[in-house]
């Protein structure tokens, strides 16, 4: 099969990944999938003809969004394909040993809005220094035009099935954007 590489545009901190063509869009990758350069794209159809779409050099990190659920869609030349922005893990902590109790990785935004860190004001924090983190514990809510959203610890990616918050890097109410950092965690086996 032939190949084509992506066309990339950065965006913030990440990029969007751009057809290189028109044609029908065919298994993009999936939300939350690692992407470095030269993985697969999913294939492009031009004409009945089916090319390999690579990600370009230069780009790597984790799918944040693809722009449809749907496994087939027509596409023209520059359409979105996925935004990727950087592991939340960063190369030197990930390559650090776990006898370095200083190595923490970060928890970043999935989208922009104004972060809370607690359901209302006379409510207790979800989550403060020392919390312990597993799978699906609420960290704050995103506030996207007056719509809620719980921020919950998704492992994988880099991130400990169970971990500790170090710190939070923003404060409650905050303006934050997609991708940026919003709270430092360690290993719970660092302790």
């Amino acid at each position: 099969m032939r190949e084509r590489v992506c066309l990339a545009r950065p965006q913030g901190d990440g990029w969007e990944l751009l057809s290189p063509g028109v044609g029908i869009h065919v298994l993009g990758p999936p939300q939350h999938q690692e992407l470095a350069p030269g993985d697969s794209l999913g294939q492009l159809e031009i004409l009945g003809n089916a090319l390999e779409l690579k990600v370009p050099e230069g780009v790597r990190g984790v799918v944040a969004d693809p722009p449809s659920p749907r496994h087939r869609r027509p596409v023209a030349w520059g359409t979105c394909l996925a935004r990727v922005i950087p592991n939340t893990v960063s190369t030197q902590s990930a390559e650090v040993s776990s006898s370095d109790s200083s190595a923490n990785l970060l928890v970043r935004s999935p989208q922009t809005g104004r972060f809370w860190r607690r359901a209302a004001p006379d409510r207790p924090l979800y989550a403060e220094e020392g919390t312990p983190l597993e799978r699906g514990k609420t960290l704050g809510l995103l506030e996207v035009m007056k719509t809620f959203q719980p921020v919950r610890y998704q492992p994988g990616v880099g991130l400990p099935d169970v971990a500790l918050v170090a710190r939070f890097l923003v404060e409650d109410g905050q303006e934050i954007a997609e991708g940026q950092p919003i709270l430092e965690i360690r290993p719970a086996d660092s302790c």
